[in-house]
């Protein structure tokens, strides 16, 4: 197993950044893992209207075959790795805290102003590029559960188990009083579930224009996320996971020294789908969008996954980070961070 030198080394002054062989590999492995696996749900956000993810005739009968890949797709994705991706990020803020704390910084400011970068980028990443952003959540929850990490892993896994036990109740009994509810609120989630067709008509021409023409749309449903959804559902599932991988840290499962680095290459450069996914299929890139179907779509996310899996070595044996990752050091630490490498020097 791997550890980490903070946990085998004795306190140094300042914080600094985790090198490469003070990392998990197998941390870095199953963080690789899950965004690729993320990629095939998201990849149906970036290519169609959103009512298309969740039901799959919104669009009409599209074939045996994309019935198959929305349920395979939901079966065995949704979900699951954003699951691993909130354990790992609970078990990213034992480690980065206690390490924090070793050197003599205060562990509180540092993990507060770590969350306080990612709620920007989250925040530029919603109402800029992709209103499907998830980063405005990992800040949030990021900031509720700092205070938990010190608990027994034993009662970490009981309030994580909790927390998905509320955010399941809340929306069992969505679904339960809906129907009693009233009619405006009836008709607002048939509209979401099955929008009709000048409603998906508006949705397919702002995505296939040019970017201020999908402003309205993204920043309506970021707004509604980030006012409604994180606070209903987002923040009890993903908060309670970040719990639940706290637990798992402290248990050694996460930690299991695996080989394969490649994964942890990609897990360092690859969080950032946004931008390029947005310019395959929006408007102001290459306009595929509501024109590649669902078995279209798994062919672009195993096209990018190829391009990451050979990409990411390649970057990362001359730079450090992926430039997402080093800004948002270089802010958590309050100093710039070194990017490129010396020509001479191994993958510290």
């Amino acid at each position: 197993m791997r550890a980490t030198a903070a946990m085998t080394q004795g306190p140094s002054s300042g914080a600094s950044p985790i090198g490469f062989h003070e990392r998990y590999e197998a941390i870095d492995l199953l963080r690789g893992v899950a965004l690729l696996g993320i990629l095939v749900m998201n990849i149906q956000m970036f290519a169609m209207p959103t009512a298309a993810y969740f039901n799959p005739t919104a669009l009409g009968d599209r074939g045996r075959v994309d019935f198959c890949i929305w349920v395979g797709s939901h079966l065995f994705f949704d979900q699951k790795f954003m699951t691993i991706f909130s354990w790992l990020f609970g078990a990213g803020i034992v480690l980065m805290t206690g390490r924090a704390a070793d050197r003599g910084v205060k562990p509180a400011v540092f993990h507060y102003r770590r969350m306080l970068a990612l709620l920007v980028f989250g925040l530029i990443h919603a109402y800029l590029i992709w209103d499907g952003d998830i980063l405005v959540l990992y800040s949030i929850c990021g900031a509720f559960v700092y205070p938990f990490r010190k608990l027994r892993p034993s009662i970490l896994l009981g309030l994580g188990l909790l927390s998905l036990v509320i955010g399941s109740s809340v929306m069992v009994a969505a679904g339960v009083f809906l129907p009693q509810g009233s009619a405006e609120g009836m008709q607002e989630f048939q509209e979401f579930w099955a929008p009709t067709a000048e409603q998906l008509r508006r949705e397919t021409l702002a995505f296939q224009g040019g970017w201020l023409a999908q402003m309205p749309v993204r920043i309506a449903n970021s707004l509604e996320f980030q006012l409604s959804d994180i606070w209903l559902w987002g923040l009890w599932r993903a908060g309670g996971n970040m719990l639940i991988g706290m637990a798992l840290l402290k248990w050694r499962v996460v930690t299991a020294e695996l080989p394969e680095k490649v994964y942890g290459a990609l897990a360092r450069i690859g969080f950032g789908f946004g931008l390029p996914c947005t310019l395959i299929f929006y408007g102001h890139g290459l306009g595929f969008y509501m024109h590649v179907s669902r078995p279209g779509q798994l062919a672009v996310t195993l096209a990018v996954w190829i391009m990451l899996l050979v990409a990411a070595p390649l970057w990362l044996a001359r730079f450090r980070f992926g430039p997402l990752e080093w800004l948002w050091r270089t802010l958590t630490y309050g100093e710039g961070q070194p990017f490129r490498r010396e020509r001479h020097s191994s993958r510290d």
